[in-house]
């Protein structure tokens, strides 16, 4: 890929909130052009910034979506068990974590993010997961719960985490 595609790739991915993304694509890149060099410096600092937050963020999986990790923020997730995920009463990602009493701009900030990842790749399996689950946490009867949680294992088929959810979910 030319450099110019490159670029616009990486501005169209850190657009998306994927700063990891953006900065590996722009780690190829060896340009003397002002702009790609620019577009570096910016997407570099945002990336350190995001890093520093996640290590002493008061809640991490939310700084991962932040940066634009849906796998970490899933490898999060993957400590508990899906009945345990997908409770109301302490779900042990809400319960005693700074997420308490904060479920609604977490869920918003947690679909907002994942909307933004998807529109640029549409085939995130994480960010479907995190989506789906986020929709969960304050609309349990939501449709699109399922719709996320059904493309995130289509996605990844063999990814027990996905497949179990579905099933808990879908009542099978």
């Amino acid at each position: 890929e030319t450099a110019v595609n490159l670029n616009n790739e990486a501005v169209a991915l850190a657009n998306a909130g994927l700063w990891q993304d953006a900065s590996l694509t722009l780690v190829e890149l060896n340009s003397d052009d002002p702009t790609v060099v620019w577009n570096q410096v910016i997407v570099g600092i945002y990336e350190q910034a995001h890093l520093d937050m996640l290590s002493y963020s008061p809640y991490p999986m939310l700084q991962a979506v932040f940066y634009g990790d849906y796998e970490t923020s899933v490898g999060m997730m993957r400590n508990f068990n899906v009945n345990e995920l997908f409770s109301v009463e302490q779900n042990p990602m809400i319960a005693e974590t700074a997420a308490e009493g904060w479920l609604d701009p977490l869920s918003e900030w947690l679909i907002a993010s994942a909307d933004l990842a998807l529109a640029e790749q549409p085939d995130l399996a994480e960010a479907h997961f995190v989506r789906g689950w986020a929709t969960y946490l304050v609309d349990p009867e939501n449709p699109a719960v399922l719709l996320d949680i059904q493309q995130a294992a289509t996605l990844a088929p063999t990814d027990p985490l996905y497949v179990d959810s579905l099933l808990l979910l879908s009542g099978e």
